[in-house]
């Protein structure tokens, strides 16, 4: 497998250069970050062209990591609430105020344990927690549901598929006006 991507892009009158944008949302215990890479290739350039520019941007961020272990259902379904798993986290640490709200779509990803080749798919539904009265979220909160799904290497949906999961999602926090 090549390291290299190659770009054609056609010659447009005012556009001088081609950004890649990437996002992550990294964690290393109680320190975590939101991570923009941004990486500039100049179209408009001497021969031989200058490597491309590489920058990054971080913000200090809190975010939720969930992972566990589900089953799909007779039907290759199961869905998973997430917001369910914050009624066990305290609101308050050591002193300090934590907010139970998650604040962003999350990263999700599933492995099925299973001896048949299975696939394992998902959507995200997630819908927007109304604040406490005189208050705000930040970012808006939401209640997350993920809908797992199990299928067969020929599409027809797989009953009782146990996976492993986790997912990623920033914290929302509670402000006053």
């Amino acid at each position: 497998m090549s390291d290299t991507i190659e770009l054609k892009i056609p010659a447009t009158p005012g556009i001088r250069n081609v950004v890649l944008r990437e996002e992550s949302l990294v964690s290393l215990n109680s320190s975590s970050a939101d991570v923009r890479i941004e990486t500039v290739y100049p179209l408009i350039s001497p021969i031989p062209p200058p490597p491309p520019q590489v920058t990054s941007h971080c913000d200090g961020v809190r975010i939720w990591s969930f992972s566990g272990s589900h089953m799909t259902g007779s039907n290759g379904i199961v869905d998973i609430h997430l917001n369910k798993f914050l009624d066990c986290i305290p609101a308050v640490v050591d002193g300090i105020i934590y907010s139970n709200y998650i604040g962003s779509v999350p990263n999700f990803i599933a492995t099925p344990e299973s001896e048949e080749p299975v696939f394992v798919t998902c959507t995200i539904d997630a819908r927007v927690l109304q604040p406490p009265q005189g208050q705000a979220f930040l970012p808006q909160a939401m209640d997350i549901t993920i809908r797992a799904r199990s299928w067969k290497h020929d599409g027809i949906p797989a009953p009782n598929v146990m996976f492993s999961w986790i997912a990623i999602a920033r914290t929302a926090t509670v402000t006053n006006f």
